[in-house]
């Protein structure tokens, strides 16, 4: 297990090292060994995951600052297990702690077996760090573990409630650690439970992990792609990537060969996090499966619980936040996303056509095949089609920006507005005979996109034409089935009948489900803001 404590014990000098290694040479079976400058396991101990500890003068150390070649951006963490989650003994612990801006995210494996319960895991790292390497708290500022959860690790300070548990003082300095030595002040330690030389970490555990150093790097600003000069607690400077495994730091393993190789594919994906504006997509087949493109990460789908829904999907709050719905409206969550009701709680026997997020948060509209509206939390009930007197099949719902309004599409291309919402005109309106399959509002909430089923996009208000796939003179399977607008408005995705993925303006292409056999049935953006 990784040891490296800048956070400092009474004794802050070269005793320090002499008083751990007696004790690590008479510790026995089990025991890390300190020689030659390197710790080694006897037979039968854990994988050799080595450091030292960083020592110095009892007090508050700050590194010193760089200039930050990113403007923050604001990531939002991932759910994040209190220490109380894992069930540490606080009485363990010392309460001395140092605090330095966060500069580095440095990976790490624990080398230890997993067992079935990974909070026992976390508990018997956290008693050997303290008891058996003699420092303040356990190592890591977060641990993952193999399922994707992560976990407060090195204690920093008492938080209010709903507060995350950032790891860091309140005015953002992180809690110094101690998992790598002469680096640990001015770093973020992040620990995937596991060994890794062994074998591969588990893709959730991955996906985990670049949420944490998304979050840490967006909100200070990290550059993750690249190598910057970084300067310890005792003055000498290095230059190192700014995400980097232990392994480059010093005589160690760590993370381990097979976590290692994949610090490459760790980096694009958290640089994709730390973008703004959109960085990917989400693609809802009909069997239920969620297929996640560019930035945005895989974080599951109703297929892999057992559930068949696949009518649609709607991005939430943030990128790492959605919901698919089934026929019956029953609704899922992930990410972050938050479950506020049903229509099957509500004791509603409906056919669902489609849900949409409220802005800002807070709440959703599932759309009835009727037209009906059915709100949850903050969402508003502003009307439906039922109560307009009009009967078709609604397809689509889409809220204005400000949240007080939806339109809601007809299949013959039909607009009809409630709240806020206001009316531009609809496909009969210009005299276009084709079924409507989707809606795409413009940021202004002053238009929207409609597309037909043929692949034509029809604009109304101040929505810009960018083309459509009729015009592209391209084999394609129809019919279209979304239409997805650009966080800008400078352009659109178009979805067709195999998942095929057309990309028009200025929007990138991320992928698609065509040749997978998979049908789709909608497509959500993961913004970044």
């Amino acid at each position: 297990m990784c040891e490296c404590d800048d956070a400092l014990r009474p004794h802050g000098d070269v005793r320090a090292h002499l008083h751990r290694r007696r004790f690590l040479q008479s510790a026995g079976a089990g025991a890390v060994m300190l020689i030659g400058g390197r710790y080694l396991r006897p037979m039968g101990a854990a994988a050799d995951d080595s450091g030292g500890e960083d020592t110095g003068a009892s007090g508050a150390r700050r590194a010193p600052t760089r200039e930050l070649q990113r403007a923050p951006i604001n990531v939002p963490p991932p759910i994040i297990i209190p220490r109380s989650g894992w069930g540490a003994d606080e009485s363990l612990r010392t309460s001395d702690r140092t605090f330095a801006p966060v500069q580095k995210l440095i990976v790490h494996h624990s080398a230890t077996p997993l067992s079935a319960d990974p909070t026992a895991d976390i508990r018997a790292i956290y008693k050997f760090h303290i008891e058996g390497r003699d420092w303040a708290d356990i190592a890591y500022n977060f641990v993952v573990d193999q399922a994707g959860r992560v976990y407060e690790g090195r204690w920093a300070r008492e938080y209010a409630d709903a507060e995350p548990h950032t790891g860091e003082s309140v005015d953002g300095l992180g809690v110094v650690g101690a998992h790598t030595l002469n680096f640990n002040t001015g770093s973020c330690g992040v620990v995937l439970l596991g060994d890794f030389t062994k074998s591969a970490p588990s893709d959730a555990s991955l996906v985990a992990a670049m949420r944490v150093l998304a979050w840490k790097a967006g909100q200070k600003g990290i550059d993750v792609s690249a190598s910057d000069q970084f300067t310890n607690f005792s003055g000498e400077t290095s230059v190192f990537p700014n995400i980097t495994g232990h392994r480059d730091l010093g005589i160690t393993e760590c993370p381990g060969t097979d976590f290692y190789s994949k610090l490459p594919s760790v980096r694009a994906g958290v640089a994709a996090r730390t973008q703004r504006g959109l960085i990917g997509y989400r693609v809802l087949s009909t069997d239920g499966h969620v297929r996640s493109f560019g930035g945005a990460f895989d974080l599951g789908d109703p297929a892999r619980i057992g559930a068949a829904a696949g009518v649609a999907i709607a991005a939430a709050q943030d990128a790492d936040s959605y919901w698919v719905m089934a026929a019956d409206g029953a609704v899922f969550t992930f990410g972050n996303a938050q479950y506020l009701g049903s229509l099957p709680d509500q004791g509603v026997r409906a056919k669902a056509a489609d849900i949409a997020g409220r802005p800002g948060g807070g709440g959703y509209w599932v759309l009835g095949t009727d037209g009906a509206v059915y709100p949850f939390g903050a969402a508003v009930n502003l009307g439906g089609l039922p109560n307009v007197g009009v009967r078709t099949t609604a397809r689509k719902i889409r809220p204005t920006p400000t949240g007080n309004g939806y339109w809601i599409l007809g299949e013959d291309g039909g607009i009809f507005t409630f709240g806020d919402a206001s009316f531009f005109g609809s496909v009969p309106g210009v005299g276009a005979k084709t079924a409507a399959v989707d809606l795409s509002p413009t940021p202004s909430g002053q238009g929207y996109w409609v597309l037909g089923e043929d692949g034509g996009v029809f604009t109304f208000g101040d929505a810009q034409f960018f083309g459509s796939i009729p015009a592209l003179k391209v084999t394609w399977s129809r019919p279209a089935r979304a239409i997805m607008a650009a966080f800008d408005g400078g352009g659109y995705h178009v979805m067709a009948n195999d998942g095929g993925v057309f990309s028009f303006g200025n929007v990138p292409f991320y992928g698609s489900l065509a040749g997978s056999g998979r049908r789709p049935s909608g497509i959500a953006p993961a913004v970044q803001l």
